[in-house]
């Protein structure tokens, strides 16, 4: 199972979203653990990672985003990755 990170700092006008997305991915994709961390909370992980800007979105410890990114340029990242074990809805 892959692990996508999703780092969001509390009222950052991105955190809804980059949490909304973040959480369709689970929700559609089996092959995905996805954990969402909160800054300045999750800070050490955050440091051991190399995020410095959030939202930023990291699988299995590479990022991949930051910011929150259109749907369809995560899905296609993340095939990129090899991982299609679900496809989002339209």
């Amino acid at each position: 199972m892959n692990l996508l990170e999703v780092f969001v700092h509390p009222g950052c006008l991105s955190e809804k979203s980059a949490m909304a997305l973040a959480r369709e991915l689970q929700a559609v994709w089996s092959a995905l653990d996805v954990k969402i961390w909160s800054l300045p909370e999750a800070g050490e992980r955050a440091q051991a990672l190399g995020v410095i800007v959030a939202p930023a979105f990291v699988l299995d410890g590479t990022i991949i985003a930051v910011g929150v990114p259109r749907k369809e340029w995560l899905v296609a990242k993340l095939q990129e990755f090899g991982i299609t074990a679900g496809s989002l809805p339209s």
